[in-house]
């Protein structure tokens, strides 16, 4: 998940790739596999699916699986699911995160 920011410090959006693997190389550079689909939350509580055409065309190309792509739609319905719920508690684990980072002048406020 990215949070992103305005010049204000104020979320802007929520963006949320749905990926199979994720994991970090020897250099401890973070890497995932995109499975293309995307959820994008906005501050207003909107709340989009992304890309789901992108993932129709990987499957027709064999760049991903039948079985992954339905594992790709079946964790977008969950995490859609638990958005709606209010239950995503991550949205507010990234505020914190925002802030204990510009307490620890680790990030600029400006």
């Amino acid at each position: 998940m990215t949070t992103m920011f305005d010049d204000k410090n104020r979320v802007v959006q929520w963006y949320i790739d749905i990926c199979k693997t994720q994991g970090l190389t020897d250099q401890q550079v973070p890497w995932f596999d995109d499975l293309y689909l995307d959820v994008v939350v906005l501050p207003t509580g909107e709340v989009f699916l992304l890309d789901e055409d992108e993932l129709e065309e990987a499957v027709s190309q064999g760049t991903v699986t039948i079985k992954d792509a339905a594992l790709a739609r079946k964790t977008a319905g969950r995490l859609l699911s638990t958005i709606r719920n209010g239950r995503f508690r991550y949205f507010t684990l990234s505020l914190k995160h925002r802030k204990a980072l510009a307490q620890n002048g680790e990030l600029s406020e400006s």
